[in-house]
C-alpha cells in the first residue's frame, strides 16, 4: 500500500537534527579522545620533521645560461639591475648536499618531473631519473605530465628510477625509525595499477 508523502514517517522526524548533530558531534569528540591523552602520553615525543622540496623541473636539467645578447634573467638587486644564470639539476643536487646532515630530513619530488626539453624528447625521462637519483628523493608522486606519453613511458621512468643508488618510492611509503621502508614497494603496486587499468 502506497502512503501520501505526508504520512510517512522518517528517522529525522521522530529525531530531530539538532539531536542527530548532538550524537554524531559527541561520537566524533570521543573517539578523537581515545586516540590520545592518558596517563602515558608523555611517552609520545614531538620531532623536528624537516622538508626539502622540488616539482615541475620539466625536464629543465641545464642552467639556463646569462645571454650577452638578451635582456633575460635580470633582477633588480639593491637598486642594480643584475643578470644571473638560473636553475640546472646540478645546483639541485649540490643545495640537497649540502643539507644532507639535517636531522630527520624528508626529500620530496612533487611530480612533473617530465616533458619540457630536448633531454625528454631524446630520452623520454632516463635523463631526468638519473638526476633525480643524484637527490635520493625520500618519495615521488607523479604528476599529470609523467602521463602524458603513456603508461609505458611512466614505466620506463619509474624502471629507471630503480636502476639507481637510492629507490625513492613513487607514492609516498614511510620508512621506519630505522631508514627502512616499511610495507611493500609500493613501485610495484603503482606499476600492477596501471597495467590492471589498460585491460
Amino acid at each position: 500500500m502506497n502512503l501520501p508523502i505526508s504520512n510517512r514517517t522518517s528517522v529525522t522526524s521522530r529525531f530531530p537534527r539538532q539531536l542527530l548533530s548532538a550524537v554524531t558531534l559527541t561520537a566524533s569528540a570521543l573517539s578523537l579522545v581515545a586516540c590520545g591523552g592518558g596517563a602515558d602520553s608523555s611517552v609520545y615525543k614531538p620531532i623536528e620533521l624537516n622538508i626539502a622540496h622540488i616539482n615541475d623541473h620539466h625536464s629543465q636539467l641545464d642552467a639556463v645560461p646569462v645571454s650577452a645578447t638578451s635582456a633575460t634573467n635580470v633582477y633588480t638587486l639593491d637598486g642594480v639591475a643584475t643578470q644571473v644564470e638560473l636553475g640546472g639539476f646540478a645546483r639541485q643536487t649540490a643545495m640537497f648536499k649540502s643539507i644532507a646532515s639535517t636531522p630527520n630530513l624528508l626529500k620530496l619530488h612533487a611530480g612533473d618531473a617530465l616533458t619540457g626539453s630536448l633531454y625528454y624528447t631524446f630520452f623520454k625521462g632516463a635523463a631526468d631519473a638519473q638526476m633525480m637519483n643524484s637527490i635520493c628523493f625520500d618519495a615521488f608522486i607523479p604528476g599529470n605530465h609523467e602521463f602524458d606519453d603513456g603508461d609505458s613511458t611512466l614505466k620506463g621512468f619509474l624502471d629507471e628510477l630503480g636502476k639507481g643508488s637510492c629507490h625513492p618510492d613513487p607514492v609516498g611509503q614511510h620508512r621506519s625509525a630505522s631508514g627502512h621502508r616499511a610495507g611493500p614497494h609500493r613501485q610495484q603496486l603503482l606499476l600492477q595499477a596501471l597495467r590492471h587499468q589498460n585491460h
